[in-house]
Parts: structure tokens; sequence; C-alpha cells
């Protein structure tokens, strides 16, 4: 567990299944924060649906590029608001790590999660230049459109 963390092994909303699949630690020389790796899952028959995670902390990454909450829903579960469902299921966590205002990013071509974003409340701020020494940027991102949602 991370520092401080409590964090149930499952969230449920209806049918939608999150079940904490990984931990990753602290990478400082990547810039990575320590993070929780979620699956989704269809709670009746247990049909994975795509994964959420949550970044801990606070950095430039996590703000402009990276944000505090990454997700991908599998092609063939898409339509289903299960990404919007899953964010709002980590509330609880995102609050006890203090983590408010909440940064997410996106590719600005992903219409998709630009409205998965937006239908959570998030507010656009703006489109970003990735920097070249970033991950992303060498797996051929070039900009990310960043969203911050106040949880309040």
């Amino acid at each position: 567990m991370l520092p401080g963390a409590s964090v149930s092994r499952s969230l449920q909303d209806r049918d939608l299944l999150l079940l904490l699949h990984k931990i990753h630690p602290e990478d400082s020389s990547k810039g990575y924060t320590p993070a929780y790796e979620f699956l989704m899952f269809r709670e009746h028959d247990l049909e994975l649906l795509g994964h959420l995670s949550i970044r801990i902390g606070d950095n430039q990454n996590l703000r402009n590029w990276d944000g505090h909450i990454g997700f991908a829903v599998l092609e063939n579960h898409r339509g289903h608001a299960y990404a919007l469902r899953a964010c709002k299921l980590v509330i609880p966590i995102l609050k006890h790590h203090k983590i408010d205002p909440v940064f997410i990013t996106c590719d600005p071509i992903n219409w998709a999660s630009r409205k998965t974003i937006e239908n959570l409340g998030a507010k656009f701020i703006e489109i970003v230049d990735i920097p070249e020494w970033h991950e992303s940027y060498f797996l051929g991102n070039r900009q990310k459109c960043r969203y911050q949602w106040n949880l309040g």
C-alpha cells in the first residue's frame, strides 16, 4: 500500500466493478509518482472492460502531460460510460490523498476521452506541447489537452 493509503481492493457501481490490480512505486528519476492501477470488469460475467490509473502526488508531469487519472476502455466496450463511472468511483481515493484539483489529460484528437472528461465536470484549460524528453513524446504523442476537475 502507498503510505497513508486506505484503498479498497474493489469498487462497484451497478454492473461496473473496479479491482485493484497493481500499486506502482514512485520513480523520481522519470518523474513518476506512486500510482494505483485498477482493472474495469463487468460484474455479472467478469468481462474485462478496460483500466483506470490514479497517480498520487503533484508535479509538473501530472499537471501538464500525465494527469492524475488515466483510463482506457477496450474498443468493443466503448459507449457505456464505463470510464466516466470509474472516475466517479475513485473520488474517495482522490480525496483521501488530498488531490483536488485533479488534472486529467488526453490527446487532442481523442474526442471520446475529451467528452468523458467534460462530462465529469472538468474544465478545459489548454492544449500543451509535450517536451522532447517526455516518455509520451517517444511514443509519437506531441500534444495533450489539459483539464482541471475540482472535486470540492
